[in-house]
């Protein structure tokens, strides 16, 4: 076969055109000033082995370049899936409660974290009224007058037209069950991800913190308040995940009198106590610019508006 057919037929294929609109995706956050990687890969927490997110973008925002000022990450994390020829038919939900803490990594709220830094505290040799009076001061520093110390840039996601918590993937002739839905398999990358940079994220966290104890030069006097002094540090970052579905299907939003067409919504992932354990955003290709415009715009006025400015960090 010709070279002149091969790069042809390797231009056409599906593979390609695959590749490309992950290309553009990318192209279109790194305009809006998001840090963007194209394919970023991540060792999945549950099955031992590395994955794949499509495109990871984020931003950086701060109110200054001192040790300890406020830093605030929104990381988007976009999955790109071709289904041409189906349709998404959601199911609209008018009110729910978004869990939005679930998608927040704040050291202030993870109990868990704090349980093991004290398990390590005591490991490494510290007595109990150490660790007492190391977990009062946490307290005491992460919520002065009882009230989170980050509590005003812990903005919510934002707003969406459309939601829903029930969907159908159909080419309108077969409805692909849960396990086969191309959707479904997006969303599941989408957590797997979340969660393996949640982990990441709280291990920083507890590294920085406990090494005061790795450092043998320090005098034991001052290990208390060195330990504050990085937790000081590492309670003013805030890390806010931001998880998107583009897909080439046409979505629908079917209620009790009509079926009309979107462009995107938002799907929240109900447990039987109706508490959204996860939600992310459902694009259509097309429309993924603006959507990208009209979320990158929200949280520039939302960070701006704390007097928050953007920290580029170019990938």
């Amino acid at each position: 076969m010709p070279k002149s057919e091969i790069i042809d037929k390797i231009r056409t294929c599906d593979a390609t055109e695959s590749l490309t609109k992950e290309q553009k995706l990318a192209s279109c956050l790194r305009t809006l000033d998001w840090d963007v990687l194209h394919s970023a890969f991540y060792k999945d927490t549950e099955l031992n082995k590395y994955r794949e997110i499509d495109v990871l973008a984020s931003q950086a925002w701060t109110k200054g370049k001192k040790m300890g000022d406020t830093v605030v990450r929104i990381e988007m994390l976009v999955e790109s899936k071709s289904a041409d020829g189906y349709h998404l038919i959601f199911s609209p939900i008018q009110r729910y409660v978004l869990s939005a803490i679930y998608q927040r990594i704040w050291i202030g709220y993870e109990e868990g974290f704090h349980s093991k830094l004290f398990q390590i505290f005591k490991e490494k040799g510290l007595k109990f009224d150490q660790i007492n009076r190391l977990n009062i001061a946490f307290k005491n520093i992460s919520f002065p007058n009882e009230v989170a110390i980050l509590a005003n840039v812990m903005i919510d996601p934002p707003p969406a037209s459309h939601l829903a918590s029930a969907y159908r993937e159909t080419n309108i002739g077969n409805t692909k069950n849960l396990d086969n839905s191309v959707l479904w398999r997006a969303s599941q990358a989408l957590y797997s991800a979340f969660r393996s940079l949640k982990q990441g994220l709280l291990d920083f966290h507890t590294e920085g913190i406990i090494s005061s104890l790795e450092d043998k030069t320090l005098p034991h006097s001052n290990i208390e308040k060195d330990i504050l002094t990085w937790f000081d540090y590492h309670i003013h970052m805030l890390d806010i995940f931001h998880p998107v579905v583009v897909t080439d299907s046409m979505l629908w939003l079917k209620d009790e009198l009509s079926v009309k067409q979107i462009e995107w919504c938002r799907f929240v992932q109900l447990s039987p106590n109706s508490i959204v354990t996860f939600w992310f955003d459902v694009v259509r290709h097309p429309y993924f610019d603006n959507y990208a415009k009209e979320v990158s715009s929200y949280y520039r006025k939302s960070f701006s508006k704390h007097r928050l400015r953007i920290l580029r960090l170019q990938l």
